[in-house]
């Protein structure tokens, strides 16, 4: 992902190493790879939309300041929506059948990921991940048995 924002990855690892029959295996090893992307891709626009959600909808109990018309946001929390540019910049990126990145393209997401010495790190990419791994597995094995179902 290009700029200088937060990246997270998430990898999918290759399960198979039988190689009792060959020729099958590599049939059976698209099919997964497949399906594993398919499956990846949905996961990646998840963990997309979970950080998005938690940034429009934050808590909101921060400090007011007179020169934001919003509430800043806690540590901990998600970055408060002041603008909608954090919100915009996250996208991801399929790279292969085995990996994604999530992440923003404005410099400050830096800062919100990871804190500063002036400010403490804000839930973000990361968070949002962790927070649906469960479901990313579960979406990833969806679709490689939907697609080995398909070929078989």
């Amino acid at each position: 992902m290009a700029g200088t924002g937060y990246n997270a990855t998430v990898k999918f690892e290759s399960f198979a190493d039988n190689v009792e029959n060959i020729m099958y295996f590599d049939l059976l090893s698209e099919k997964a790879l497949l399906g594993a992307r398919r499956g990846l891709d949905k996961y990646a626009k998840q963990v997309r939309k979970t950080t998005q959600e938690g940034i429009k909808n934050p808590p909101k109990t921060g400090i007011k300041y007179k020169s934001l018309r919003v509430r800043s946001s806690r540590a901990g929390e998600y970055p408060a929506n002041q603008t909608g540019k954090l919100r915009r910049s996250i996208a991801y990126q399929l790279v292969g059948s085995q990996k994604a990145f999530v992440g923003s393209t404005v410099y400050y997401s830096n800062f919100l990921a990871f804190g500063t010495r002036f400010m403490n790190k804000r839930k973000f990419i990361g968070t949002a991940i962790n927070d649906t791994i469960q479901e990313g597995y579960e979406m990833i094995a969806e679709n490689i048995n939907k697609e080995l179902q398909i070929w078989n």
